[in-house]
């Protein structure tokens, strides 16, 4: 009897120090960040310090330095002393900065042999297509101060070829019924229907559509813009993106169809 509360007492703990990860992972909000404008990044290259890639969670470490766009990396740390505020940077191999540090979690390291923190080249936001370096940045929050202490080369491969691509199709109509006449340009001076379609036949292409506006005064209005996700069907029946109804401020409204990144299709709807 006395076994049976000790396990069920052992299920319990389990279960709550699950509940009490689940919170700070998914519900205690974003995670802190280094404004990369705020501390001065100093190269300081650490031999003992080492990178490593994982594309599971757990993590499994994995040799590979290529992957698919839209493939989720989990990069993992050797070599840092505990207590140890770090965080991770990619630039492309001309030096020019993908992802800098506002956008990636600064984590502490607990003392493990190896440790990880954040992700990058999600399905959500992948990384073109290239050849990249992954930065290893120790933090120095009281001098204000940064360390590059290790680098790793990789690359992302496209997952479709130039084929697939050039058969992804995407269109503008007035209302909903995507067999209507196509255009690349609606004008509204009223209210008015419109929806966005994407169309390919033979192949599955995921990707997301953005809409920003463009006033009047040719200048962007920051405070506007949406974002659709789409997977086409690859028996070719067309997939809507999204849709449209209503009067719109005035201005030009850019329509992009964006595949790993890159603008496939532009479309506009302009409301005067």
């Amino acid at each position: 009897m006395k076994s049976k509360y000790i396990i069920l007492t052992v299920l319990a703990i389990f279960i709550l120090g699950i509940a009490v990860s689940f919170y700070f992972i998914f519900l205690s909000g974003p995670q802190p960040t280094v404004n990369e404008s705020e501390v001065e990044i100093i190269w300081g290259l650490d031999e003992k310090v080492k990178i490593f890639f994982a594309t599971t969670l757990p993590p499994v470490l994995t040799q590979r330095t290529n992957f698919s766009s839209g493939e989720a990396i989990y990069p993992q740390e050797e070599g840092l002393p505990k207590d140890t505020v770090y965080a991770f940077r990619v630039v492309d191999r001309n030096g020019t900065v993908v992802i800098p540090l506002d956008q990636w979690p600064y984590a502490e390291t607990k003392g493990s042999k190896i440790e990880g923190a954040g992700l990058f080249n999600s399905e959500q936001k992948s990384i073109i297509p290239g050849n990249y370096t992954l930065q290893l940045v120790k933090i120095d929050k009281g001098s204000k101060k940064a360390f590059i202490i290790a680098t790793k080369n990789f690359s992302i491969e496209s997952k479709y070829t130039e084929e697939e691509l050039s058969n992804l199709r995407a269109w503008l109509v007035l209302g909903e019924d995507p067999n209507s006449e196509h255009f690349e340009t609606l004008h509204f001076n009223a209210p008015g229907d419109f929806s966005v379609w994407v169309q390919s036949t033979g192949y599955a292409i995921g990707g997301k559509s953005t809409t920003s506006r463009i006033q009047p005064n040719g200048e962007k209005d920051t405070s506007y813009y949406r974002e659709s996700r789409f997977t086409t069907d690859p028996s070719g029946k067309p997939v809507k993106v999204f849709s449209g109804s209503g009067n719109f401020y005035p201005g030009n409204y850019p329509i992009e169809i964006i595949v790993e990144g890159k603008v496939i299709k532009q479309l506009v709807v302009s409301w005067y």
